[in-house]
């Protein structure tokens, strides 16, 4: 059986990302506008450039989390690209479980969000939704993981195959 990231799946990951926007709304909202204050004193370029830098950072470190936990389970892994998004796939086609997998996936999510507590309260603020809203497809994948129990998994450019047990 094959699972496909489409534009379905995304759109998921979208509204999942907006439905937990609006349940932390207010946090977020006193996080982005203490950041604005600090910022407020520059010019456009350089708010450009640090918001910029803040989600390229972000985005190597949640990829280069999901590579290294790939390369712990054994995988070769690859760097690919949908439009601007950059992703890991694993092109030795090696199964994983679905423990080692769910491992996979949610570590960006788990290690970003906890690296997050080092940081002052609007910097580690916005890391940690920041983190959150870009993991959520990552989290829809971890749910459809374990709705194939006592199964394998083989990461795929498309998503992933599951093999039965």
């Amino acid at each position: 059986m094959e699972f496909h990231v489409n534009n379905k799946f995304q759109l998921k990951a979208f509204l999942l990302s907006l439905i937990l926007l609006f349940i932390q709304l207010k946090p977020i909202e006193d996080s982005v506008f203490a950041a604005f204050l600090l910022l407020s004193s520059k010019n456009l370029y350089y708010i450009l450039f640090i918001a910029v830098s803040f989600i390229l950072t972000l985005t190597v470190l949640h990829e280069s989390i999901h590579a290294f936990f790939y390369l712990v389970f054994g995988a070769n892994i690859k760097l690919g690209f949908i439009c601007i998004n950059p992703y890991i796939i694993d092109v030795s086609k090696k199964h994983f479980s679905t423990v080692s997998y769910s491992i996979i996936i949610l570590s960006p999510l788990i290690f970003i969000s906890l690296l997050s507590l080092f940081f002052n309260s609007i910097f580690g603020s916005l890391i940690f939704y920041f983190n959150l809203f870009s993991s959520a497809g990552d989290i829809l994948l971890a749910f459809s993981i374990c709705s194939y129990p006592n199964s394998e998994f083989i990461d795929q450019s498309f998503g992933y195959t599951v093999y039965q047990k």
